[in-house]
């Protein structure tokens, strides 16, 4: 018997998608846009999560007077740092191989960098330190600070000097983007609701289509003695299709948009790595399933309630 009522109420619901087709089509496509705006919500917090957690570096450029004992003099610095477990890492680069390092980046200027050698280059030989948490910004700032070293000119002079040509950090760059993510979730904070909501009234207005459609065959149902449950199994159906089918849709179109997206938001920012999708698909795909399933059942829940009589 249960065999025949799932058999039934899919068979029902597939006719009844189809009968308003148009209506059916609209709820599912505003379903799924609500859940891919969803769903980037949740990309885009975990990749500033993911800022928050792992791109906290400080870039230390070095002047031209610099000479091999001041570099190594600041490197031993920084490795007290690392001791004290301030810093996770640093990275030295040279002047010529920042010149490199540019001539990738920028193949269509070769020309131009044809002209620099590693004497002439301008660019900086640099230090890039990753620090622990948001704390070490100002421990390295410090540390650095007011740094000079000794170096005889040609006359037999000695000249004092300072290493440092600047500073950079990533810290007010950090604080910026998550209260623009903040501003974010709080105004997708409001949005959502709403429009699961509309998404909801949608659904049922569609499921309350069908229910009109197929009134005598409910009528005649009811006459047999037929349950309230097994009439409202296959419209209860009906809106948990559009939600699943609501749910894969925005699944697909997020995972075909997210790398598009992230990509050219981390070239504009040139800041962080962004998180690969296989790193957000669980996240993404639950939210996706659940809020796409709970709004189809929830439209359908309150159609069949106010539309198909109990007694």
């Amino acid at each position: 018997m249960k065999k025949i009522s799932i058999k039934y109420s899919l068979s029902g619901c597939f006719k009844v998608f189809f009968k308003n087709f148009i209506m059916s089509v609209a709820s599912l496509c505003l379903l799924a846009s609500t859940l891919v705006v969803f769903a980037f919500t949740f990309a885009v917090t975990h990749n500033i999560d993911s800022i928050s957690e792992n791109e906290g570096n400080v870039c230390i450029f070095l002047s031209d007077e610099c000479d091999e004992s001041a570099i190594s003099a600041i490197r031993d610095i920084l490795g007290t740092l690392t001791d004290d477990g301030v810093v996770d890492y640093v990275d030295y680069v040279s002047k010529s191989e920042a010149l490199e390092e540019q001539k990738e980046r920028y193949p269509e200027y070769s020309k131009l960098f044809a002209s620099f050698t590693a004497d002439n280059s301008p660019f900086k030989a640099s230090y890039t330190v990753s620090v622990v948490d948001e704390y070490g910004y100002s421990k390295v700032r410090k540390a650095v600070k007011d740094l000079t070293f000794e170096k005889t000119d040609e006359e037999g002079n000695t000249l004092s000097y300072d290493p440092i040509y600047s500073v950079y950090d990533d810290g007010e760059a950090i604080t910026e983007i998550e209260d623009l993510g903040d501003n974010i979730v709080g105004v997708l904070g409001v949005l959502i609701p709403i429009t699961l909501l509309v998404c909801i009234v949608l659904i049922s207005a569609v499921v309350r289509m069908g229910i009109f459609d197929k009134r005598e065959e409910i009528a005649l149902m009811r006459l047999i003695g037929t349950t309230h449950k097994y009439i409202s199994t296959q419209f209860v159906f009906e809106g948990l299709l559009i939600g699943l089918m609501s749910a894969v849709g925005a699944i697909v179109a997020v995972r075909l948009m997210y790398n598009g997206i992230i990509s050219k938001i981390a070239e504009g920012i040139k800041l962080f790595t962004p998180l690969d999708f296989s790193e957000i698909a669980i996240g993404v795909s639950t939210i996706c399933f659940v809020f796409g399933i709970l709004s189809g059942v929830a439209g359908s829940l309150i159609a069949t309630s106010r539309y198909i009589r109990k007694d």
